[in-house]
This record gives C-alpha cells, sequence and structure tokens, in this order.
C-alpha cells in the first residue's frame, strides 16, 4: 500500500454537491474544498490511535451563521486585503452579504468586501496526486467579471496543498498577468483551530507561543492606531489572557515567522510563514493576527503579510510588477510532544 494517496469525496453545500481532495499520508489527513473558495477545509492529526479534526467547522458548508457562532470556520484565503478597508473620508459599510469597504487604485474609487472576495468563489481543481515524498492538490482562480469591479487587474493565484507525515504546507503563488501595470496587495490566512484538540482538555489551558514581543494596538474598528505595546510571547501566554483574542503581533526579525498553539491534555500545533520567491518582502511586514471566541473553543493563529487598509495605505503591501510572480507558503505541523516545542509551558 502507498504511503501516501489522494482520493475524490463528495461535498454537501447549500447549492449542491461538489468535490474535495482528500489528501492521505501515514498519521494524517487533509482536505482541500476548490469550489469553496479552494481552502483546507479539514486537517485530521491521529492522536493515540484516534483521529482527531484539528478545524474548526472542518468540511461544514451549511448555512453562515450557525450557532454557536458567525464564524464559519476553516482556513480561507485573505486576498487581496486581509481585514479591512477604507477609502479616505469613509467607512466600512455594513450590508446582508457582508462587510464592504473601499480602496483608491488610478484615481477610482472601488468596494472591497472584508477580508478580500476570493474566499467565497469556486476555484479550480488543476492537479492532485500523490508520490513516496508526499500527496498534493493543486487549485487556481484567475481574474475575470466578478473580480474586476473590485480589483481592476489580471492576474492569477494558485495554491498547492502539500501532505506528508511530517505536516500540511500550503504554496500560495500570485501571478500578475499584466503586461505593463504593477498592483500590491495583503495576503492572510484565516486558519481556525478547535481547542483543546481533544475532550479531555480545557481551552484556557491551552497555551501560544511566538518569538516577539510587539503586540500591535487595535482600535474598535478593527483598523490599527499606529501604537504598539510589549508583550512577550516567547514563554507562552495561557489563552485565558483575554488580551489575545483580537489582536495582532509583528517585530519579526526574520523571514520566517512561528506560532506554536500547545493542548496540555494532548497535543499542539506549529504555524509558520515565509516567502519563498518575488519581491523582497521585509520580515517588519510578516504578522501574525489572533481571533477567538472562548465560548465556542476555537483559535486563529492567522499568519499575514499586511495590515488592515493595506491596500490603500500601501502599508506592508507585496509590490508586485507586471509579468512577475510572488510566492508565499504557510506551514501547520503538528507536535506530539512537548519536548519539540520551542517552549515549555
Amino acid at each position: 500500500m502507498a504511503k501516501h494517496a489522494t482520493r475524490m469525496e463528495k461535498l454537501k453545500m447549500p447549492a449542491g454537491q461538489a468535490q474535495v481532495v482528500r489528501l492521505l499520508a501515514p498519521g494524517r489527513s487533509a482536505a482541500v474544498a476548490p469550489a469553496a473558495g479552494g481552502e483546507l477545509s479539514s486537517f485530521i492529526v491521529e492522536w493515540k490511535g484516534r483521529p482527531v479534526e484539528t478545524i474548526f467547522r472542518a468540511l461544514d458548508y451549511g448555512d453562515t451563521g450557525l450557532p454557536p457562532s458567525n464564524w464559519t470556520g476553516r482556513a480561507p484565503l485573505l486576498w487581496p486585503q486581509p481585514g479591512r478597508c477604507r477609502a479616505p473620508g469613509e467607512k466600512v459599510r455594513i450590508t446582508p452579504q457582508g462587510e464592504i469597504g473601499s480602496w483608491m487604485v488610478e484615481g477610482r474609487r472601488l468596494d472591497m468586501p472584508g477580508h478580500g472576495f476570493v474566499r467565497h468563489r469556486p476555484w479550480r481543481l488543476e492537479d492532485h496526486g500523490a508520490d513516496e515524498r508526499g500527496a498534493w492538490a493543486t487549485v487556481s482562480l484567475g481574474d475575470d467579471e466578478v473580480s474586476r469591479p473590485y480589483f481592476p487587474f489580471a492576474f492569477k493565484l494558485e495554491c498547492t496543498y502539500k501532505l506528508d507525515a511530517h505536516s500540511a504546507r500550503l504554496r500560495y503563488r500570485v501571478t500578475n498577468r499584466e503586461k505593463r501595470l504593477g498592483f500590491w496587495f495583503g495576503i492572510g490566512n484565516h486558519i481556525s483551530f478547535r481547542l483543546p484538540f481533544t475532550a479531555a482538555g480545557a481551552y484556557e489551558d491551552c497555551v501560544v507561543y511566538s518569538p516577539t514581543r510587539q503586540q500591535m494596538a487595535v482600535a474598535p474598528d478593527a483598523f490599527l492606531t499606529g501604537g504598539t505595546m510589549d508583550k512577550d510571547l516567547s514563554r507562552g501566554r495561557k489563552l485565558s489572557d483575554p488580551t489575545l483574542r483580537d489582536t495582532m503581533f509583528g517585530g519579526y526579525r526574520t523571514a520566517n515567522a512561528v506560532v506554536e498553539l500547545w493542548d496540555p491534555a494532548s497535543f499542539g500545533m506549529r504555524v509558520a510563514q515565509r516567502t519563498a520567491r518575488g519581491p523582497y518582502v521585509s520580515p517588519e511586514a510578516l504578522r501574525f493576527v489572533f481571533w477567538a471566541e472562548p465560548e465556542c473553543r476555537y483559535f486563529c493563529p492567522e499568519p499575514w503579510i499586511g495590515e488592515p487598509d493595506t491596500l490603500n495605505t500601501r502599508k506592508a503591501a507585496i509590490e508586485l510588477p507586471a509579468g512577475q510572480d510572488f510566492v508565499w507558503e504557510i506551514e501547520f505541523a503538528p507536535v506530539l510532544n512537548s519536548s519539540a516545542l520551542s517552549f515549555r509551558p
């Protein structure tokens, strides 16, 4: 029997059935849903001989707003604006379709949904397969009549998901298909982990670590104030800390930023991000946004490049010249033994 494999499964969605690609590796499985934003929709880790789903609302694509949380979960791509944006003098509008912000480009004002417009679009399955090194699937999305009112440039997005016995790796590629025009963007992934990972644990006892002490001040409207606070995560902080539930951390000094979660009753998870190709991105632009609803038992250590309103301010933006591409990689690696953590809870 092959160590790694892929198989096609059926996914129930409000509009009918859709395909899911299941990636299989020893002690791991993952699922990719091309029709639902091309996202990672399941990541199962074997723990003490039993499969444990680590993703909040994995493969649950029912109507939004289901109790107990209004967050739909899973791990959508946030592009070209993670978070909100607003053109000068404007406010974010709340509509039945969600938050709608705005940005200025080439002297024009354009709408931009909160967290961008690609997470609800159907992506195309380009390829999937497996060999002795792992299982993979590649999905893609290009500009069309739906995207141009929000982002008036020719582009192509691709994500290759790779699973092996160690981790799930997501390799995003953004290509500028314009002949002469450059464009800019921010990018993020709203990974949403169920915590505790098993019923034996408690959310409040879980610990988060990151090699930073720079917490960025977030205003009630979800935009940055420009201020920072000193909060050392290098020794770990329990998720019972309420200041970890809606905030951003920066201050990374290398091109590889990492967050680790640890459930002392079971296992942990390492989330890492890095730039792999394309225009230089300062480590200062690498961020992690923490979002959580403890009562719903999930925590989101979201890797971002950029910040709210990046499309307008161009702060921490990726500037991509015509004809070039940019590659960003994130990795989700289970940590099954506390001795493998970078900190000690």
